[in-house]
């Protein structure tokens, strides 16, 4: 019972790209404004559900509302069309299963091929079938012209866009009661602000842009008109585009289209006097999302890559992983293609090569032990530790073009009718190809239109093309032609050295003159982060004891719980641990650890500095001021200043490793994980029998 429970209210929350089965449970009792339009609608979705389930489809499809959906919308429809009797209640039923099998059927074509949610579309097939099929029989349905269904007056005056958008909200479901509406909108804004305000900027764009061209939105048949405006605004403006600005201006111009779409459709159907029903909607969505997908930059707005939630909480989901984990620049991301420590011999807008539209590239040549680029003479190439130094893969992509038969030139010599040399061209994303240049002659071991990973071996630096001297040139193109224009890129991270120590940069592009190289693990210390399943911990936070343990949940992501009703969600890879997102109790050890810990690179040296910036949310009603205000104007971050100290002996003769974060003092340990946290008026220990132990091993071996 508790499956198909679910199942019905979820599939009332997915007509708003909703999983709330409390948000789907106010959409149900909405529908009983009219109580045969609410059975119909509600016996539609446990014919639907049912023969779902009979039909052996998946379980989660089912309980998520994916049947469900658009099967409401047709049982809806026939109870607002036709008296409900015998014959439409067949009629209910032959078409509820029929949506079923249609659902399942472009449900597989549209993930299958491009990647795209069906939307309302088995409704709006289902509903032009029914349509055709009774117009000129099956007279025991009693059809009605639906422009007669209008809508019941309002006893309060209104302001006329508003009470056009009242309407649309009704003719959702069918109803004709206007208080359907105003009980909608209470619902969606108790839901979503986001929502809200989409849905009804959406509703005055195109009731703007109606009136401008002389369109009217007035009665039953032109508010099925205005809906498709509603769900256009809400699915580009806050569900299938993180909420932004950019996404706001891209939903008022999609529902013009929308409009336009809706005009054109509308030409078409006005014959036989039937309702353009959820079809301009669905053509529009399904082609402006096929076509932000061929993007080679996502941003501006950008695409939701997770799966769609609440607006409010794909906004957060992205200020608070990625936004900061992701480059706005590249959907892959750089890595430094070498080992060992290079530097930037010309950057980007250098003063020799790198101009105008090809400003966007660098060149590196790697430095000797002691900081030289070459050793002993410079007129010899083999003198340089850049000529025949390895090359990786800087990122994954296929190989789409290959030289590698240039002669490699002399010391102060160049070959203009070469300029590139030898080179690779990798594809990686629509518009994005990445170029590497002046391989030694005959070293690249690859093939056209192999596949690479990032971190792969792909030749050896060299002094081929136009060379003076042996470097390995790097660009980032929009097409796949030798010398096309070059664009922005970034490098995930990597080290910089400063006068005093070295930094590690985030998300950057080094500038001329800059020693760069690869983070070195530290084996030792990356063990400190093993948090293996059911690990447990306990701290003392200022006097008070919690109990923490590691745990997976169902989608395999890992986090720490504590006994306070807390989670802190951790990951890691090669170079980094993270901490990703907190949630619960901010009284709580884990929100500390968070705030203080949010990213520490497995490469351990006193004196290694690095920055993150963490979006930290409020709670309660600043959160919710924070959404409105964040989907107009970008969020702003919290920098974390984290640097490593020196090793100290904090357990016995145990080393313990040591960091800062500005005012904060963090003291961590291989066995333990984190020792110790203090900061002004903050102070952390971890509790543990080991600890204890050794505690008093010492003290016993220092009396004696």
């Amino acid at each position: 019972m508790k499956f198909f429970g679910k199942s019905i209210l979820l599939s009332y929350a997915q007509v708003f790209f909703s999983y709330s089965p409390y948000f789907g449970a106010c959409l149900l009792l909405a529908t009983f404004f009219n109580p045969s339009l609410g059975l119909g609608g509600l016996l539609a979705i446990v014919i639907a559900n049912a023969s779902a389930t009979f039909m052996r489809y998946n379980r989660e499809h089912i309980e998520s509302g994916y049947y469900g959906v658009n099967a409401l919308l047709v049982g809806l429809e026939i109870a607002y069309f036709y008296k409900l009797n015998f014959a439409s209640i067949s009629l209910l039923v032959i078409l509820v299963v029929s949506t079923v099998l249609l659902t399942s059927a472009l449900g597989h074509l549209y993930k299958t091929y491009f990647s795209i949610p069906i939307f309302s579309l088995p409704f709006v097939l289902i509903s032009i079938l029914l349509y055709f099929a009774t117009y000129y029989s099956y007279n025991n349905l009693h059809l009605k012209d639906y422009g007669e269904l209008g809508f019941q007056k309002f006893p309060f005056p209104l302001w006329e866009p508003l009470l056009y958008y009242l309407q649309a909200l009704s003719i959702i479901f069918f109803q004709t009661n206007i208080w359907t509406g105003v009980a909608l909108s209470l619902i969606l804004f108790f839901y979503s602000r986001i929502l809200f305000l989409l849905s009804f900027f959406g509703f005055l764009a195109g009731f703007g842009f109606c009136h401008f061209m002389g369109v009217s939105l007035v009665g039953a048949e032109n508010a099925f008109i205005g809906f498709n405006f509603i769900f256009m605004a809400m699915a580009v403006g806050g569900i299938f585009f993180i909420p932004s600005f950019s996404s706001f201006c891209l939903a008022m111009v999609a529902t013009f289209l929308t409009v336009m779409a809706a005009s054109a459709i509308k030409t078409f159907v006005l014959f036989y006097h039937m309702p353009v029903f959820a079809l301009p909607y669905n053509m529009v969505i399904f082609v402006l999302l096929l076509a932000y997908r061929q993007r080679g930059l996502d941003r501006y707005p950008k695409m939701t890559d997770f799966l769609p939630g609440r607006p409010e909480e794909n906004l957060n989901y992205y200020l608070k992983n990625i936004r900061r984990f992701s480059s706005d620049m590249l959907q892959n991301h750089l890595y430094l293609p070498f080992r060992g420590k290079w530097i930037v011999s010309q950057g980007v807008e250098g003063k020799e090569t790198h101009k105008n539209y090809w400003k966007w590239a660098l060149d590196f040549q790697m430095l000797t032990f002691s900081g030289k680029i070459f050793e002993k003479e410079g007129n010899i190439r083999e003198n340089y530790p850049t000529f025949g130094a390895s090359i990786y893969a800087p990122m994954g992509g296929q190989v789409i073009a290959i030289e590698n038969s240039i002669a490699d030139n002399e010391i102060g010599k160049i070959n203009s009718l070469n300029n590139w040399g030898n080179y690779i061209i990798l594809y990686v994303t629509p518009g994005v190809y990445m170029k590497l240049s002046h391989f030694q002659k005959g070293s690249i071991p690859l093939v056209i239109n192999q596949y690479i990973k990032r971190g792969d071996y792909i030749g050896k630096a060299g002094n081929s093309g136009r060379s003076p001297y042996p470097h390995l040139h790097l660009q980032v193109q929009e097409l796949p032609f030798v010398g096309t224009h070059t664009i922005p890129f970034r490098f995930n991270h990597y080290v910089k050295e400063k006068s005093e120590g070295k930094q590690i940069l985030l998300q950057k592009l080094p500038k001329e003159g800059d020693v760069v190289q690869t983070i070195e693990i530290d084996e030792k210390f990356q063990e400190t982060f093993h948090l293996y399943f059911n690990r447990n911990f306990e701290y003392r936070k200022n006097g008070i004891l919690e109990k923490i343990v590691s745990k997976v949940d169902f989608y395999g992501r890992t986090f720490l719980e504590s006994d306070l009703k807390s989670r802190l969600y951790f990951s890691s890879d090669t170079y980094f641990f993270y901490f990703l997102d907190f949630e619960g109790n901010t009284r709580s050890c884990l929100y500390d650890f968070y705030k203080n810990l949010p990213r520490v690179p497995f490469a351990y040296e006193a004196g290694l500095e690095w920055q993150e910036s963490v979006f930290y949310p409020r709670k309660g009603m600043a959160k919710v001021w924070d959404d409105f205000i964040y989907f107009f104007w970008s969020a702003p971050n919290q920098k974390a200043e984290m640097e490593f100290g020196k090793k100290i002996r904090c357990i016995g003769d145990k080393i313990c490793y040591t960091m800062k974060n500005q005012d904060s003092k963090i003291c961590l340990h291989p066995k333990y994980f984190i020792l110790k946290l203090s900061a002004p008026d903050l102070l952390i220990e971890q509790v543990h029998p080991d600890l204890v132990e050794e505690e008093n091993s010492s003290a016993m071996q220092q009396k004696l």
